[in-house]
Order: C-alpha cells, then sequence, then structure tokens
C-alpha cells in the first residue's frame, strides 16, 4: 500500500489462503482456523473454494493432530459460505436461464438495497463517531456503511448477470479440465468399459473409439470429483483411514521349492563353512604382522598404481560395448555388445581369440567360470550370458555355439553370476525376480521375489553363503542362499541400484547407483559405513580387486588359445582312455600348468616380505582346496581387496583405496559412456569398455605387452 501497488481482493484471498496453508503445516491449526473464521471476515477478504479444500484436505491428513472440534468449525463455515453464495445466485441469476426467481425476493432485495435512496455514510473524520451513533440511538435513520454495502447484494443489470454467470462456467470448465489432466485413467480397453459400467454410464456411444471413450470417462470422473463437497471428502478419508487401521499387518509368506534346492543349500552351506574359516583364518595372519610394516606395503602398492596408463586400445564391435570381464588366469578379456556377440581377446596384445553367437538381441552380462582357463574342460561350461531378449546361453571354449541354454525369464536379463562353487549360475532381470540355476542340468531352483521394480545387478559373496542384488527400486537385498531369508534391506541410494561387487573380506559391498554415488555396506553392523560422491553421472561398475594365484606368479609369457585348448583336450582323452583300460584307480589326474620362467625366477630370488614370513608367521595361509590350487602368501593376502575401480557415463574410470575410499587414479584417454570396468586378477590390467565400441586395457609401464 505504501509503494501505492493495488492489490485486488482475489489476490489478498491468495495471500490469505497461503497463510492458513502455513499455519497448518506448523501444527498450529487453532490460529489456521481462527484466521479463516475470523481474521478474513474482518479484513472483508473473500472465501474461495481452494482455501476450504487445502484446509479441510490438511486437516484430513493430520487428523492424529487437529482437534475434530476444529474440522467441524471449518466444515460448519463451508456450509454457511456456499449457502449464501447460493442465495445470492438465485437471486441474481439471468432471465435467459429460464430459472423461476420469485419477485418478492428480488423486490425485497431491491428494497433493502436502493429503498428510499439513503445515503451512504462514508465514515467519520473525527476521532470520535458518537453523532453518528447518537442519531442511531435517537431514533432518527442512519445511512449505510460501506462495510455494512457489502453484506448485502447488489442488483446487476441482465447483461452484467450474464456475464458473470458465464465467467463462472468458464472457471468450472477450466477447474475440471485441471483435475482432468491429473487423474490416472486405464489405457486398457476392457478396463475402461468396467469402469464406465461401475460409474453407471454407457459402455460405448456410436462411433466411438478406445482413445475417445477413455478421454469421456476422464471428463466423467473429473466432473464428479469437482462436484464432491471436500467435507464429504473428509468424511470418506477417515472412515477409509479407520479400516486401514483395523487391517491385519503383512505376513512373512513362503513358497515350496523342489528337493533339488534343498541339496543345492546343503551343498551351499557345506562349500560356505569351509570357505570362511579359510578366509578367517588368514584375517589372523595378517595380525601377526606389525601394522606399520602392513601400512607400507599397502602404501608401495597404491604408489604403483598411481602409474597405471593405457597400453592398448581395440575396436570390439560394430555397436556399442556392454561389459567386459577378465579369465580367471587373466590372459582373456571377453566383452559383449549390443549386436548380440560375445568376443574373446587376448591380454595383452588384444588379439580376437573367438566369437560366441547365439543372442539375438543386446548382450548385457557375462561371467567366467571360476576354474575356466584353469583346469575347467574347455568342452564344458566356461562363460555364461545374458541379453535383452530374456534368454540366458552356456558357452565352451571349443564352439561359437551355445551348448545349452537357461529358458525362464520373460524379460530382459541384465547380469548373470557364478556362484564360487562353479555349480550355479545367478540371474538378475527386468521381470522383478532373479533366479538360481544350477548349471549342469540347466533346472530352475530358486525364483526369488522381493523388489518392487526390475533387478538389474547381482552378485555372491565368495564365501558363497549371501548373494546380494540391486534393483531399479533404489535399494538392494542381501540373502542368505542357505535359508532363503532376505537378511539385510540396503536403503540409502535415492536412484536406481546399477552395480554392486563383495569385497574379498566377505562382510563388505559395494554398490554404485544411477545418483553418481558409490555406498560401501558392512554386514556386521547391517548398515552403510562410507558414502563416496564417485562421479558427476550415473555409475555403470564397481569392481573389488580380487587377487588370484597368479598376482605372486606374473607370467610374460604368450598364451596361446587355439594351442591350450587343444593341450587340455589331449589330456582329458588320454585320462578317459586310461580310465577305460585301467579303471577308475589308475586314472592320471590333469598335470598342473609348467612353470614359467619369470615364475621360476621370482621363486628363486624370494621377496622380502616372504623371508619375514617365514621368520616369524605361520609358513602360507592355505586357501580353500575346493576352489584353489597351492598356497597363498602373506603379500597377497594382505593385497587382496586393496582397492576399488568404478565407472561411470561421465567418461571416467576411476580408482579408489579401500578402507577410507579415497581416489587414487583418474584413468586417462577415455572418451564418452564408460559402459563396464574388470581388473585382472594378477593385478596388472584394468579393462573398460565404452559406448564408442572400443576397449582399452591399462598397465604399467614395466608390465611387459
Amino acid at each position: 500500500h505504501e509503494s501505492g501497488m493495488k492489490i485486488t481482493r482475489s489476490e489478498w484471498s491468495n495471500v490469505y489462503g497461503s497463510y492458513v496453508e502455513g499455519l497448518l503445516r506448523c501444527g498450529r491449526a487453532e490460529d489456521a482456523v481462527k484466521v479463516l473464521t475470523t481474521d478474513m471476515i474482518e479484513a472483508r477478504i473473500p472465501y474461495t473454494d481452494k482455501i476450504f479444500y487445502t484446509t479441510i484436505a490438511m486437516m484430513a491428513e493430520r487428523k492424529r493432530e487437529v482437534d475434530p472440534a476444529l474440522v467441524e468449525v471449518v466444515k460448519g463455515e463451508y456450509r454457511k459460505w456456499k449457502a449464501g453464495q447460493k442465495r445470492r445466485s438465485q437471486a441474481l441469476l439471468p432471465p435467459h436461464l429460464d430459472l423461476a426467481v420469485p419477485s418478492s425476493i428480488l423486490d425485497k432485495r431491491r428494497d433493502v438495497i436502493m429503498g428510499d435512496r439513503t445515503r451512504i455514510h462514508f465514515g467519520s473524520l473525527e476521532e470520535d463517531d458518537r453523532v453518528v451513533r447518537g442519531g442511531q440511538a435517537n431514533g432518527s435513520r442512519a445511512g449505510l456503511t460501506l462495510d455494512q454495502l457489502g453484506d448485502e447484494d447488489v442488483e446487476h443489470s441482465e447483461s452484467t448477470s450474464r456475464a458473470q454467470a458465464e465467467h463462472q462456467a468458464i472457471l468450472e470448465e477450466f477447474e475440471r479440465k485441471r483435475i482432468a489432466r491429473t487423474l490416472a485413467v486405464p489405457t486398457d480397453d476392457l478396463r475402461v468399459r468396467a469402469r464406465l459400467r461401475q460409474e453407471g454410464e454407457p459402455i460405448t456411444l456410436f462411433a466411438e473409439g478406445p482413445a475417445e471413450r477413455r478421454d469421456r470417462l476422464r471428463a466423467i470422473l473429473a466432473q464428479k470429483i469437482h462436484s464432491t463437497d471436500p467435507a464429504d471428502m473428509m468424511d470418506e478419508s477417515e472412515e477409509e483411514s479407520g479400516d486401514e487401521e483395523k487391517e491385519e499387518p503383512e505376513e512373512e509368506f513362503y513358497t515350496y521349492g523342489p528337493d533339488e534346492l534343498l541339496e543345492a543349500r546343503r551343498d551351499i552351506a557345506s562349500f560356505s563353512i569351509a570357505r570362511s574359516k579359510a578366509r578367517l583364518d588368514g584375517h589372523s595372519a595378517e595380525l601377526l604382522l606389525p601394522y606399520p610394516q602392513r601400512k607400507k606395503m599397502r602404501h608401495e602398492f597404491y604408489t604403483n598404481l598411481k602409474t597405471f596408463e593405457t597400453r592398448s586400445l581395440q575396436y570390439g564391435d560394430e555397436r556399442p560395448l556392454s561389459f567386459c570381464t577378465f579369465s580367471p588366469n587373466s590372459r582373456m578379456l571377453a566383452t559383449a555388445s549390443w549386436s548380440g556377440t560375445v568376443k574373446l581377446w587376448s591380454v595383452p596384445d588384444c588379439t580376437n581369440l573367438h566369437t560366441l553367437k547365439g543372442h539375438r538381441d543386446r548382450v548385457s552380462g557375462i561371467a567366467f567360470h571360476p576354474n575356466a582357463t584353469r583346469g575347467q574342460s574347455p568342452g564344458s561350461v566356461n562363460i555364461v550370458s545374458g541379453a535383452a531378449d530374456g534368454g540366458v546361453n552356456l558357452w565352451s571354449l571349443t564352439s561359437e555355439f551355445p551348448i545349452a541354454s537357461l529358458v525362464g525369464h520373460d524379460l530382459r536379463v541384465t547380469r548373470v553370476a557364478f556362484h564360487p562353487t562353479g555349480r550355479y549360475i545367478g540371474t538378475a532381470s527386468f521381470d522383478s525376480t532373479w533366479r538360481l540355476w544350477d548349471a549342469s542340468t540347466q533346472q530352475e531352483l530358486l525364483h526369488q521375489e522381493g523388489h518392487s521394480r526390475e533387478v538389474f545387478a547381482i552378485g555372491f559373496q565368495p564365501d558363497g553363503a549371501l548373494a546380494a542384488t540391486g534393483g531399479m527400486d533404489s535399494i538392494g537385498r542381501v540373502w542368505d542362499l542357505r535359508t532363503g531369508k532376505s537378511i539385510m534391506v540396503l536403503q540409502g541410494h535415492v536412484k536406481d541400484v546399477l552395480c554392486l561387487d563383495w569385497s574379498p573380506n566377505g562382510y563388505q559391498l559395494a554398490t554404485g547407483s544411477q545418483d553418481n554415488s558409490i555406498r560401501v555396506w558392512d554386514m556386521r553392523a547391517a548398515k552403510c559405513m562410507y558414502t563416496v560422491p564417485a562421479h558427476t553421472s550415473l555409475v555403470t561398475q564397481v569392481k573389488y580387486w580380487h587377487a588370484s594365484d597368479d598376482f605372486e606368479n606374473q607370467s610374460t609369457e604368450p598364451w596361446d588359445f587355439r594351442a591350450d585348448v587343444m593341450k587340455v583336450e589331449e589330456m582329458q582323452e588320454q585320462r578317459d582312455v586310461v580310465e577305460e583300460n585301467v579303471g577308475a584307480a589308475a586314472a592320471l589326474p590333469l598335470p598342473p600348468p609348467a612353470p614359467t620362467a619369470a615364475a621360476t625366477a621370482q621363486h628363486t630370488n624370494g621377496t622380502a616380505m616372504e623371508g619375514v614370513l617365514e621368520a616369524g608367521t605361520p609358513s602360507a595361509v592355505k586357501a580353500d582346496p575346493d576352489a584353489r590350487e597351492g598356497t597363498t602368501t602373506m603379500r597377497r593376502q594382505l593385497m587382496d581387496g586393496s582397492f576399488l575401480v568404478s565407472s561411470s557415463y561421465d567418461g571416467t574410470c576411476k580408482v579408489w583405496t579401500d578402507g577410507d575410499y579415497k581416489p587414487v587414479k583418474a584413468l586417462t584417454g577415455l572418451e564418452g559412456k564408460v559402459m563396464s570396468c574388470d581388473v585382472s586378477g594378477d593385478g596388472q590390467f584394468i579393462a573398460t569398455a565404452s559406448y564408442d565400441r572400443t576397449f582399452k586395457l591399462y598397465a604399467t609401464e614395466d608390465v611387459a605387452g
């Protein structure tokens, strides 16, 4: 007012409406009702339907905090205002609406307003208006004040009344259209017809198509909502909330599984107990080494990680690459592409060794058998892949076509994983389930629900006891494979969980999300321990480094894929002949691979760490005999899982330290979206697969290639 701005009554009405809404949000229901029923009347601020709709709706949401008497006051004020509005509209209806209005009402109102041309009093300029009031007390006829005039209905001309009625009709039509835009109407024509029948309307009209029928249903529902009294809506919401409170809480439900699932759970339990015992023995052996020495070893290892640079670049396919992973012996890289093919490449010279064809759509996940290229027969199952066509194929290293398929998923299969035993396969799919399969019989053992939306990621704990899944419902779940229960819900990401990986220590799990962050979860504390703001776009892959036996026996000799496959096949044939002629007791085991020159030199010279190990610690930490052969040095035990690699759509691949998750290195030379990444078991190479159809190998300068 002081600035000279003109504020209309409708604008003041919006201001008071916002004020009432703010008071309700702050829990000041009594003040809100006072403003609505007293202050607005004294300030001559007109009511609107929106104010009452908002007030009653917010009171319904906070019914536990709001006194029911206040709700009744608001309802009463609303009904009183609507009744007065209805009386005024009946008195001012234009003749063309053909509604009978008694002339006595119009005459009475005209007399009240116009009367005998009484003068209008604009108020006294004196400090005391007793002169005016005194006239009334003496029986003289006083004039009407502006406030009193506002309470009466002024008779308008026919054109003005018609314009007001048309304006009100336009506003109501706009309100109905606004409500219609916010309604969720079924798209299925059968459901639309059923809803029309439920509303008592014709299910179809002449020459009406599905689109017109759906629009008609939307208009009917909007009209129904617009004509509903908000006070009645308040009563209905109270009844519905009361019914919900009476409902019993949901209970856990169980589904019957085949006998093979029971045997698989027993097998997994036996396997995981041995693995976890070996892991805990390894952690105990680490504590025998002085902490300063352990810290120094890790610091030297991280210094070496900072020297990783681009070693090789190769076009992997005619279409974008979607996934990449190293073989267990670290001498081969598998890439998947949108063309539906899986290709195997030699490391580090990136020569195409083999192409696997069998999918009709984009391949989105691949995994190697834990013993592939390390004693597994080339003709048996060595690789599993999943694609957008819903198919899961099993591959050998001797054929370019799948040797078997896992049939069950109806929608896209996003990720696949081998269980550490190598006998089971896990798959995640867009059908909101993940499944467990028997790799030898291709039988579906477990059909697991639990996510409300698509399941995108899956991974098995190194011990084999637990499985983790991540979905597009922004949560992850940890499952106990021995009992089938969901033992932990990973809640913290605000968008889709797109990738995950277990740490070799067995109790930490890293998840990457579309919210650009990485979260590290601790199974012992059952909560998120670290949140890493890793990237500026969605995280496509997270990978802990899982050190293999080749970490201490790194080989630089060329590896001939074809020759190695033929050699193993010849050994297998010789073994079959011996078993047939001599019997099972005389069967010859497959000879272990011959040590390379580099491995022999390293074994001869030894290391300072091994000297410390021989002097003051147990001779070695034995690995699980069912999964690995040989022994594991203390150095490998300390370095295993010491860093994490992540890739993102922001065109970067980063290396993070384990424990405090500080950035160590951002790999250079990447352009566009990085779809996947992986670390070789020997710790020599990091691979990335990109949307630009290329994959890259990164290594230190001292790695021969």
